[in-house]
């Protein structure tokens, strides 16, 4: 009797570990909806900016811990939370939950995260054999893959045209559906961060200590400018470009012409892109402290100070601007004037920005730790 108590256990336990341990198939009726963090800045801009009702607040709304340490960005697509994991598993999860929807099986690390666009994912695994993926998630076969060197972590889509750049110095234009090159820019240096767009220009910095502009319809080059120092994340464009190099310079430049409107030497050294919200300019360095600029004229408006490394970009969520370090905590400030509105230690590096529905806040850490932070208060009022 008591074995067959333990073998109706087991029988339950193993059926529960297969459930979560399905590859995902997206249901037809999610094609249609919208993706409230669809790339790994938000948008094609690279802004890192989107509006909500986050309060501000950190606490806990649920949790998952698991031997699957992120090796690229969080992104939230069809109301999915889109986790790729150094396991050779992309997870997704129910971002109300956290309750697994399956997986996507990528033979190598998926190191751009994915992306969806209708009922494609999009994804690059490295290293040894690198390859870039298009898989169709309502019945999980695979489209199309292309082979590609070391393309940086981040895919965004523009015009039909998926954009990849490499770090061997190319950009591509490829063909959602297909895979197959609109063109391809072939510079240079050496390419570490992804590109942004604001749909008519495809923006691209470079560890040469250039920014490039190309037409995002047949990639030819619009302007190259030429920075002092190398540019290790994205640039971020509005009514001008803003980047920041790892030397300490940050810039504004036109949009046209890639003249440089003001450039500001901080002392610090700039690993990521900055985020842009409502004439602020959000940064944070490696030397262990926060900026926010005026974007009219680059000067400080406020600093905040944590004391520890910062790699991976900010983002700012309605009146709140977000960041994460390297000794695993991740601070929520007020926009405004950065005073701390809350602040939570969580176990290993934040590497990867964290990513927003608008009203919670998703983190990954580097010891495989996926919460989803926001107000417990809020939480329980609505249910």
């Amino acid at each position: 009797m008591q074995r067959t108590a333990q073998h109706f256990l087991l029988f339950i336990l193993l059926f529960a570990l297969s459930s979560c341990s399905n590859k995902f198939k997206m249901p037809r009726e999610s094609i249609g909806e919208s993706s409230e963090w669809a790339f790994y800045k938000y948008n094609t801009a690279s802004g890192g900016s989107r509006p909500g009702t986050f309060s501000g607040k950190l606490d806990v709304i649920w949790e998952n811990s698991f031997r699957n340490k992120p090796s690229g960005p969080l992104t939230i697509s069809k109301g999915f939370l889109i986790y790729p994991g150094s396991k050779r598993k992309i997870e997704i999860f129910e971002t109300a939950t956290g309750l697994s929807k399956g997986y996507v099986r990528s033979k190598r690390h998926p190191q751009s995260g994915m992306i969806i666009e209708d009922s494609l994912g999009f994804f690059f695994e490295a290293p040894r054999f690198s390859r870039l993926r298009c898989v169709n998630l309502l019945n999980k076969k695979k489209i199309w893959d292309r082979k590609i060197k070391d393309a940086t972590a981040g895919l965004i889509v523009v015009d039909s045209f998926l954009i990849v750049s490499s770090s061997e110095g190319t950009i591509y234009a490829l063909n959602i559906n297909t895979g197959e090159s609109g063109w391809e820019y072939h510079s240079e240096t050496r390419l570490a961060a992804p590109p942004s767009s604001n749909g008519d220009l495809i923006v691209q910095t470079t560890d040469g200590g250039k920014l490039l502009a190309l037409s995002a319809s047949d990639g030819e080059e619009v302007f190259v400018t030429e920075l002092e120092a190398p540019v290790l994340g994205a640039a971020a464009i509005d009514d001008k470009i803003y980047l920041a190099d790892y030397s300490g310079n940050v810039y504004a430049l036109e949009l046209d012409s890639g003249e440089v409107v003001w450039k500001n030497k901080l002392e610090a050294k700039f690993w990521a892109g900055p985020a842009l919200s409502d004439g602020m300019l959000y940064l944070g360095s490696t030397d262990g402290k926060f900026y926010a600029l005026n974007t009219d004229n680059g000067e400080i408006v406020w600093e905040f100070s944590p004391g520890d490394v910062i790699r991976s970009s900010p983002i700012v969520v309605g009146d709140y601007v977000l960041f994460g370090t390297m000794s695993g905590i991740l601070y929520s400030l007020r926009a405004e004037d950065g005073l701390i509105s809350s602040r939570r230690e969580l176990a290993g590096a934040i590497s990867f920005s964290p990513v927003s529905d608008g009203r919670h806040i998703f983190v990954a850490t580097g010891k495989g730790e996926l919460l989803c932070l926001g107000s417990t208060l809020e939480t329980a009022s609505i249910e």
